[in-house]
């Protein structure tokens, strides 16, 4: 059962930071052909640690095709992590069980080959094992399954970002100021020297929010009102913002960065409504 374990648990952690890492895509951040390729990657070791359940040198071979896709992108971000290691630990778990794997891999094409190696890393699971796993796959797809409709059925979208969801829409006035707050000195999504923009909730002042948008601030100027209109989706507690005014925030493409705040500990939310 080891090698069924180490290569879903690198499948997991690899498939999953991925395909985290591509979602921002929605909001304009780009992608990388390798993006793809360790996706695939991370496929083929969720199907070899299947395989490896009744023949370990062909999972483990399988296993290896698909850990070299994901090193690919991975090497690139090894380097990345070793930099910033004390506060990417996290980030670094995946990294660390697709080295695991690959070693695994490599192990056990070689070894069995021979018919060396230790028997409790390299041996195949038994009938009994293998129906443990189907059942809890069984049980673990039915909970996801669960999860996500109770997460996403009833959802809306704005009409002008159809990624923007929520279970309502709503539109407000907000007035607007250029600020200076330094919160937009972290982004590098965009070009340096981003203009801080604050909008605030005209019926809920202690409600604000902090866009980094030259190119919004840009808009605000030209139609020169103190208020502007603007919608979001929402549900929750959390929100998106869909438009403000004419203008439609597109993160990391004329978004940098956004930030929500509370003032003063608010009694009521625009989203309570």
């Amino acid at each position: 059962m080891v090698p069924f374990f180490v290569y879903l648990a690198a499948a997991v952690a690899v498939g999953a930071q991925t395909f985290r890492a591509m979602t921002w895509a929605v909001w304009g951040a780009p992608t990388s052909p390798l993006q793809f390729i360790a996706l695939v990657g991370s496929a083929l070791l969720f199907v070899a640690a299947n395989v490896a359940l009744f023949r370990v040198r062909a999972g483990a071979t399988l296993a290896l095709i698909g850990a070299l896709g994901c090193w690919t992108m991975y090497v690139f971000v090894i380097g990345h992590l070793v930099i910033d290691l004390p506060r990417s630990a996290l980030q670094a778990i995946p990294s660390a069980l697709l080295v695991l794997a690959t070693v695994h891999a490599v192990g056990a094409s070689a070894l069995t080959w021979f018919g060396a190696g230790p028997a409790w890393a390299f041996t195949p699971a038994t009938p009994m094992q293998r129906r443990l796993t189907v059942i809890c796959f069984a049980i673990l797809a039915t909970a996801t399954a669960g999860v996500c409709y109770f997460r996403f059925a009833g959802q809306v979208s704005c009409p002008e970002l159809p990624q923007c969801t929520g279970r309502k829409l709503g539109r407000y006035d907000m007035s607007w100021m250029l600020t200076n707050g330094g919160k937009c000195d972290g982004s590098s999504l965009l070009p340096k020297g981003q203009q801080e923009v604050t909008i605030t909730f005209e019926r809920f002042p202690n409600y604000s929010e902090t866009i980094c948008s030259s190119e919004l601030a840009s808009y605000l100027q030209e139609i020169g009102r103190p208020t502007v209109s603007a919608s979001f989706a929402y549900s929750e507690g959390s929100h998106c913002t869909c438009r403000i005014g004419d203008f439609v925030p597109k993160y990391g493409t004329n978004v940098s960065n956004e930030t929500y705040q509370v003032l003063n500990g608010p009694t009521r939310s625009p989203w309570d409504e």
